[in-house]
């Protein structure tokens, strides 16, 4: 049986990251996620090591880790890709021309860290914990600053809103390896014809899920 490894997923586990207060993830996810593009490379490199490492102790494996870069992967091919069209027009002398700049090698190392600690947050903390996190974090802003609670028979808070965009990040993923998994049975191949197939069928599928989403969010507010 062939193991499904969903982009960005909840694993369960029962390790310390696992345990760890979702709360306290939350606040280190938008800090690291902020403060990772201001690192220097020799820093990002020493961050990214540090994040496998973690990782790994939180039972994830290595092809796991490789398998949720993908994203990063792609958007770095892009990069180089359009730097090396213009390097290639700006007659940059051979081999240099195939070389990456700097730059781009120093956003590729902050975009793999991103990803890594965005995805370990997603693979250790379940979407309710998440959610009651949020929920907790917005009551105790709203305590704070004495702030009227929100009717929730007609507006959403911000917590639930917030929560929702949160837990649809991993089901865009999964309807992706969904209708990847199908295109693969029907004997199809990657290229830009599978694109040009699939990705209608990801929007309207993707709408599908979002349209129940809203209707169980409404149905839960009458």
């Amino acid at each position: 049986m062939v193991r499904k490894i969903t982009l960005f997923s909840y694993t369960y586990g029962s390790s310390v990251l696992h345990r760890l207060d979702a709360r306290i993830k939350l606040l280190f996810i938008f800090l690291a996620g902020y403060g990772a593009f201001y690192l220097p490379p020799a820093a990002c490199t020493v961050c990214i090591a540090a994040v496998f490492i973690t990782a790994a102790a939180s039972g994830f494996t290595f092809k796991d880790q490789l398998i949720q870069l993908k994203p990063a992967v792609y958007y770095v091919l892009l990069l180089y890709t359009v730097s090396l069209i213009s390097s290639y027009t700006g007659h940059t002398p051979f081999p240099l021309v195939f070389i990456p700049r700097t730059a781009d090698i120093l956003l590729s190392l902050r975009l793999v860290l991103a990803v890594l600690v965005t995805g370990l947050l997603y693979r250790t903390t379940s979407p309710l914990a998440l959610r009651t996190a949020l929920e907790q974090i917005e009551d105790a802003c709203r305590r704070f600053f004495h702030l009227r609670s929100p009717d929730y028979r007609k507006i959403p808070p911000f917590s639930e809103i917030f929560s929702l965009l949160l837990v649809f990040i991993p089901q865009v993923f999964d309807v992706w390896e969904e209708v990847h998994r199908a295109w693969k049975a029907r004997n199809g191949r990657n290229g830009i014809r599978m694109l040009s197939v699939l990705f209608p069928v990801f929007i309207s599928v993707c709408m599908k899920r979002s349209y129940l989403t809203s209707l169980a969010l409404r149905n839960r507010h009458r």
